[in-house]
This record gives structure tokens, C-alpha cells and sequence, in this order.
């Protein structure tokens, strides 16, 4: 059983007439548990909507998404909500840090959320800021970090509640070629080391090929699938 499947998904917003947008269009696609995978396409092309809908932050207009064997249209908000603190971390192409709260409280918070004891929380929060090469940086606020230093932040943040499951929504969008080198190799250094499934949108091919496996979009539907 693959960790993520989708079969024939279909996502529309508007009316379903001329006048809505058909943002996937009956998109199958199975990812299995440890693979790497690259989600390429232009803007538009419905790579966001498809990571969006595997992280249930959008539900399906047609079709059936399955991750760990669970049906993520039937399972309800709530339901949904313990998916996502057990299995998902998501990081994204502008950080979504809490601006009032200090590095270590921005990573600390989906582990509190979660119900792990304060202790458990900071322990777990500081071992990975070590890793991101974030530890200097644990009392700062976002507005004190670059661009670069906040989505380390939020890589640590992803992977507080150890998820199998790693979506990254173009996270080198809003940094330079330098910094973006940088969250890259870790991303991917960190799925393989933890045995993470990651999954990454992205628009630059000479990024997305660096993946195990390429999955080009365009118009809302798969048109390749190639695997290095």
C-alpha cells in the first residue's frame, strides 16, 4: 500500500461552468513511504492545490486522496487536524511564522499544540534548531532572522512532531540562489537521514531535477512522471 495516493482527484473552484477554474483534473498519482519526490510546473499549473489537498488543507471536488491508508475526505475536520499533527509537517514558501513568538516558541508550538509536556516540546524543538544550524538563534524573533534563518526556522518547526510526511511548497521561493542551495540540501539531507517522504513544489526545473523521482504538471494534470 503506497503512503499517498491519489485516484482520478479533481479540484474546481467556482461554478462548475465556464466560469470556474479547474485547478487538478483528474490527477492519480501514488507516492510510496521514503521517496523524494519533485512536483514541477509553471504557476497554475496545480502543484500548490495538489500539495494542499495530500496536507488536507483543501479537500477534493472529485476523487479520493488516501494517505496511510486513511480516506482524508471522510475523516472530518477534526480528524483531519490528528493527521496532520501525526503524520504531516508542511513548510511553506513564506515561512508562516508567528512574528510575536522567538524562534524556540515558533518551533515548540505544534509539539504544545499536540499535547507534549513543555519539557518534551523544548528538548525535541532544540535538538532540531541544532540540526538546521539554528541553535544561536533559539530567543530571536522572525523580524531578527534573514530569509534564510526563517525558513530554517520553519524546516524545524515541520518536523517537530516527527512526521512521515514532509510537504515543501516552493520553499526557495523567497530566497536567493545561495540560501536556497542551502534549504535544499537540508530538506533533503533530513528526509533521508529521519526516512521522511518528501514531496516539493517547485517551478525550476534544474531544482526539481535534483529529486529521486519528477512529477510535471500542467494545466491541473500530470504529464510526466520520471524517476532518476
Amino acid at each position: 500500500m503506497a503512503l499517498i495516493e491519489l485516484r482520478d482527484v479533481t479540484r474546481m473552484y467556482g461554478p462548475a461552468s465556464a466560469e470556474g477554474v479547474t485547478a487538478l483534473n483528474g490527477v492519480s498519482l501514488m507516492i510510496e513511504a521514503g521517496e523524494q519526490v519533485s512536483l514541477v510546473g509553471s504557476s497554475g499549473s496545480g502543484k500548490s492545490t495538489l500539495l494542499n489537498l495530500i496536507g488536507g488543507i483543501d479537500l477534493p471536488t472529485s476523487g479520493t486522496i488516501m494517505v496511510e491508508g486513511r480516506d482524508i475526505g471522510t475523516i472530518g475536520d477534526k480528524g483531519m487536524t490528528m493527521l496532520r499533527r501525526e503524520l504531516i509537517g508542511i513548510v511553506f514558501q513564506f515561512f508562516n511564522l508567528m512574528p510575536t513568538l522567538s524562534v524556540l516558541e515558533n518551533v515548540t508550538l505544534p509539539a504544545e499544540l499536540a499535547g507534549k509536556s513543555e519539557s518534551e516540546s523544548r528538548a525535541r524543538a532544540m535538538e532540531l534548531l541544532r540540526g538546521v544550524g539554528m541553535e544561536g538563534r533559539a530567543s530571536h524573533k522572525p523580524s531578527e532572522l534573514s530569509g534564510g534563518e526563517m525558513q530554517r526556522t520553519a524546516i524545524a518547526r515541520a518536523l517537530v512532531n516527527r512526521p512521515k510526511i514532509l510537504l515543501a511548497d516552493e520553499p526557495t521561493g523567497n530566497l536567493d540562489s545561495h540560501n536556497g542551495t542551502l534549504v535544499l540540501d537540508l530538506l533533503r539531507r533530513i528526509a533521508a537521514d529521519e526516512g521522511l517522504t518528501l514531496v516539493m513544489a517547485t517551478h525550476d526545473p534544474a531544482i526539481a531535477a535534483q529529486a529521486g523521482r519528477t512529477v510535471e504538471m500542467r494545466d491541473g494534470r500530470v504529464v510526466s512522471d520520471r524517476r532518476r
